[in-house]
């Protein structure tokens, strides 16, 4: 028996099957006055206003071919994606060091946005910049990628020297952040380091750290005597506590409590002192105390990087 069930008017009218898949058609179409082949799709933009986009054809079937791209398009990335097909290189790189590339920033003593070395990282966008240049964001490929790594690695340093791979390795690391955030906002449709072998090999690079002996530390120390004098305090600020060099240099005096053995980093990374002195920890603020003594305001502000902290090392036979 069947039973006829009234639906109430509250209820919205189901929506048929042709509404319910309804897609994103345009049309192509000749322009009288010039002749050429025309296939145009409206969307809508960002600030909800309807817009066109049209794209040139030699003949109507390159015009429905075209269509369908931009149907495809739109698809898969969206507005972003069609807005985004004009964006050069250059434009990403603007876009980055607006938004990124800015000075770190703390909240509770960590860092939550923007780079602790703005300057290097800055230097990485101008390499990206002078070598893709204008070329449009949507037609950098994985070649292209694996073309500028192979450059990168022929060309010499600004002191005539061979680059090395880990300052390649560091470029290409940057470069693949670069693209992520281009592909995260739609401006791509996947980046081009995910389409090939990897380009980064941090396993082949140079061993950045190594954990130094007792002998070797107590040799650094006594090194630093006659016009190497000055480095003294900060080395034993850094075997002592661990602090990498630019930790060391931004302490003020504020951030140092000797009476409790602590000092405050305001969200760097740092070593333990078990690492730093090679398992033999002590107590350093006394040693440490004694040293910053006389240095001044800023502890590190008589510090100076270069050829005599390399000379220092070379004397202490490390």
């Amino acid at each position: 028996m069947e039973t006829n069930v009234e639906i109430p008017h509250c209820f919205p009218r189901l929506r048929s099957e042709a509404e319910a898949m309804r897609t994103r058609t345009g049309y192509v179409y000749k322009d009288p006055k010039t002749g050429f082949w025309y296939a145009r799709v409206t969307y809508t933009d960002s600030t909800g206003r309807r817009k066109d986009v049209k794209r040139r054809a030699d003949n109507k079937t390159n015009a429905h071919t075209l269509l369908k791209k931009l149907i495809n398009t739109l698809d898969k990335g969206g507005r972003s994606a069609i807005e985004a097909e004009k964006l050069t290189f250059k434009d990403l790189c603007d876009y980055y060091e607006k938004h990124y590339a800015i000075p770190a920033q703390y909240a509770n003593g960590r860092k939550v946005a923007g780079l602790r070395s703005v300057a290097s990282v800055k230097g990485y966008i101008k390499v990206f910049r002078e070598h893709f240049g204008k070329r449009l964001l949507k037609s950098v490929a994985y070649d292209d990628l694996r073309t500028f790594r192979a450059k990168r690695l022929k060309g010499k340093t600004h002191q005539s020297e061979a680059r090395s791979l880990t300052t390649v390795n560091r470029e290409m690391a940057y470069l693949r952040r670069v693209l992520n955030i281009a592909e995260r906002n739609g401006w791509i449709h996947r980046n081009p380091f995910k389409l090939g072998d990897a380009l980064i090999h941090a396993a082949d690079g140079r061993r950045r750290e190594r954990i130094l002996t007792f002998e070797e530390s107590q040799g650094l120390v006594i090194a630093c005597v006659g016009e190497r004098a000055h480095l003294r305090p900060v080395v034993i600020a850094g075997l002592d506590t661990g602090c990498r060099m630019r930790e060391i240099l931004k302490l003020r005096w504020r951030d140092v409590d000797f009476a409790g053995g602590r000092h405050h980093r305001s969200g760097f990374q740092h070593k333990d002192h078990a690492r730093a002195s090679g398992g033999d920890y002590r107590p350093p603020r006394r040693r440490v105390g004694k040293a910053l003594g006389g240095v001044g305001e800023r502890p590190g502000r008589l510090c100076v990087r270069g050829h005599k902290g390399d000379q220092t090392c070379v004397q202490a036979g490390m």
